[in-house]
């Protein structure tokens, strides 16, 4: 159960609200559940059994190995041999890197799994306010939950875009508004940045390898493109608004205008397949 699920029934007072989980009525739901979920839950109670304590530690830890990676007691249940086996789960690779990563679509429990997977060390927070309506996103549970697995926070405001500039980003002058005040600040830092060819050319190749690793590392773009599930359309927003980024910085700069040109046809050929609900993503220059 994630941290999301404890804290909604919490809410709903069917649990008390502590740290572990403690059942705050005696009411039994079964007979009110849909038949697919009632099944789903039989078959789960049904594959624990009576597993407790260790033993069910041990089974979490043979179905998703991940979890040793930092683990303070995975070595009571696996030999050193086994752990090793286990690394197949996760990026063991310690040389310095920088990954970024938003959390749209995914709940705090999804959003850590990723980072202790990638074997993520430091969090650093790139939002102006970092407040969210999204449950375990706003700082301070934000940064509990990144502290409690194992990781370091690290808040940067500065790098993040003030709330007064987001606004009517719905509307094209205010986005170049933003570009320009964003190309000024990197420039005190790059000063390359203010050749107009070298920086059309950088910005454009960096959105098409954005644009591109997106499509390679990720199931999304089959998903979006197969998939009948309800949210589908909020995958395919996403998708054409990495795609359209990409296509309107290849005009702007006059740019891998090839690469360009063939993403436009792409994009043009999805929207004449899928439906309209999947082109209503107002666009937010961060965290597509």
């Amino acid at each position: 159960m994630s941290y999301y699920d404890r804290q909604r029934l919490t809410d709903l007072g069917l649990l008390k609200p502590v740290k572990d989980f403690q059942l705050n009525t005696k009411h039994s739901y079964l007979k009110e559940l849909t038949p697919t979920d009632k099944a789903a839950l039989l078959r789960f109670k049904s594959n624990i059994g009576n597993l407790r304590g260790d033993k069910l530690v041990k089974k979490t830890y043979q179905e998703f190995p991940q979890y040793t990676l930092r683990s303070k007691i995975a070595g009571r249940h696996f030999t050193e041999e086994e752990l090793k086996q286990r690394q197949f789960a996760f990026v063991t690779d310690t040389k310095p890197a920088v990954f970024s990563i938003g959390y749209e679509g995914l709940t705090i429990d999804s959003f850590l799994y990723k980072l202790i997977a990638s074997n993520i060390t430091v969090v650093v927070d790139v939002r102006s306010n970092p407040q969210s309506m999204k449950y375990g996103f706003s700082k301070k549970s934000f940064k509990q939950y990144i502290e409690s697995a194992g990781m370091k926070y690290i808040h940067i405001p500065e790098l993040g875009i003030p709330s007064a500039m987001r606004k009517g980003l719905g509307e094209s002058v205010s986005h170049k508004t933003l570009f320009k005040a964003y190309r000024n600040t990197f420039s005190k830092y790059c000063p390359s940045a203010l050749d107009d060819a070298l920086y059309g050319s950088a910005l454009t190749a960096a959105c098409a390898g954005w644009t591109l690793a997106w499509c390679q590392g990720n199931l999304s773009l089959e998903a979006a493109v197969t998939s009948n599930e309800p949210r589908v359309d909020q995958l395919r927003q996403r998708l054409l608004a990495r795609f359209d980024m990409f296509i309107l910085t290849s005009k702007e700069f006059q740019s891998l205008t090839a690469l360009g040109k063939e993403f436009e046809k792409l994009t043009t050929d999805l929207r004449s397949q899928w439906t309209p609900e999947a082109d209503h993503l107002p666009f937010y220059p961060a965290f597509l």
